[in-house]
């Protein structure tokens, strides 16, 4: 019997110090999640270290693009992918004014005005596109499927293709019907679109909101409209999906957040009261810019994430020339300034450049941004 008593204690102690351990190691595991938590909230960088670095003096008026591991150059004789070591793939064309769209792996060239769109993923050229009118605009999928608005005369088409060039969908619209298409989206998948259509109706202005499917839901409804919303005395020049299910419309007076698996609902709607100096927006966040209505600082910058709830709200100081999110920050440039601003916390990140900077784009990777000036790109590191 007392060794049986000896060993239940033994047994005991075994199993309390046991406890003891766990919670002593969960406790440093949280302490250390806390303070690396604190010091990325206040941690800030003022130099960095140049990772790639290419000089493009070429004289020809190029644009660039991060893509995949460094950018896409193009213009108005040809595109071409550089990956930092070598050009992966080169496509010549002429195009008088080109327009470029990246989402993921694939990147879409077309000639606004013209009938030609060129898709092509990280390692080649993967279709060609004959548009029967002239382009207004593109949008490239996740998965190759490229969206373009097109327009004649008396109406307008939105067209889709997969990657091969095949013509997915066609919807015509006519001035006097739904009205003119401003914006439309693609879902990152490619098998849903919402458009944004303003008119005249009964002598007020009203906007649509169109949602599509080209899937086995939207095969059985007229056009593949799949649901649709109206707004009186309200023009809506922005419509994204930010996620594979999640779009945003962005209009003069509200902004309206929806969900859709298969067809659109109304997840949240936001009234705007002032003019919007600057719209921004990434897969989790959108941001809007107005003018401050008092104190020293210019601008006032506030930040929503997709379920409409409001993650940050500050004032700039800073004349800037484009903002854009960073992760969990704003990124704000002017020609030789760049502050890297948290939606908590101080700065992260400020530097004023020797020479004029045309972009700052933030990479897939923590800490590294592109920068392009009159005759370099630049993927930068800060710290």
């Amino acid at each position: 019997m007392a060794d049986e008593k000896s060993l239940e204690r033994s047994l005991e102690g075994h199993r309390r110090r046991k406890r003891i351990r766990i919670i002593l190691i969960c406790a440093i595991v949280l302490v250390s999640s806390l303070a690396v938590a604190i010091y990325k909230k206040n941690v800030s960088y003022d130099q960095f270290k140049i990772v790639k670095s290419l000089d493009t003096d070429d004289g020809n008026g190029n644009q660039y693009v991060p893509f995949c591991n460094f950018f896409v150059k193009y213009g108005l004789d040809g595109i071409s992918y550089v990956n930092g070591k070598e050009t992966v793939w080169s496509q010549a064309y002429e195009m008088s004014n080109p327009i470029v769209d990246v989402c993921g792996n694939y990147v879409a060239v077309a000639e606004k005005g013209g009938n030609s769109i060129y898709i092509f993923d990280e390692q080649s050229n993967r279709g060609h596109i004959n548009t029967t009118y002239p382009i207004v605009s593109i949008e490239v999928a996740n998965q190759g499927v490229v969206a373009a608005l097109l327009e004649e005369d008396n109406a307008n088409y939105i067209e889709a293709y997969d990657k091969e060039g095949d013509l997915l969908i066609s919807h015509k619209t006519l001035l006097n019907g739904n009205g003119y298409p401003l914006a439309f989206s693609l879902s990152e998948d490619g098998t849903k679109m919402a458009v944004s259509y303003v008119c005249i109706s009964n002598g007020s202005i009203e906007s649509k909101v169109l949602f599509f499917n080209f899937g086995g839901v939207g095969q059985n409804e007229v056009d593949r409209v799949v649901g649709g919303m109206n707004y009186k005395d309200t023009v809506i020049p922005t419509v994204k999906f930010l996620q594979n299910n999640v779009a945003v419309a962005v209009g003069d007076n509200k902004m309206i957040l929806y969900k859709m698996r298969e067809k659109p609902v109304v997840q949240e709607e936001i009234p705007i009261k002032k003019e919007i100096k600057k719209l921004f927006y990434n897969s989790d966040y959108i941001g809007l810019v107005y003018e401050n209505d008092s104190g020293s600082k210019k601008y006032k910058v506030v930040v929503y994430d997709v379920k409409g709830n409001k993650v940050m709200q500050k004032n700039v100081d800073m004349n800037f020339n484009d903002i854009k999110f960073s992760g969990k920050n704003i990124l704000v440039y002017d020609d030789l300034n760049c502050k890297i601003i948290p939606f908590k916390g101080k700065e992260k990140f400020s530097y004023t450049f020797d020479q004029t900077i045309n972009s700052v784009m933030p990479t897939e990777k923590f800490r590294e941004y592109l920068i392009i000036s009159n005759n370099k790109v630049e993927r930068i590191r800060i710290k």
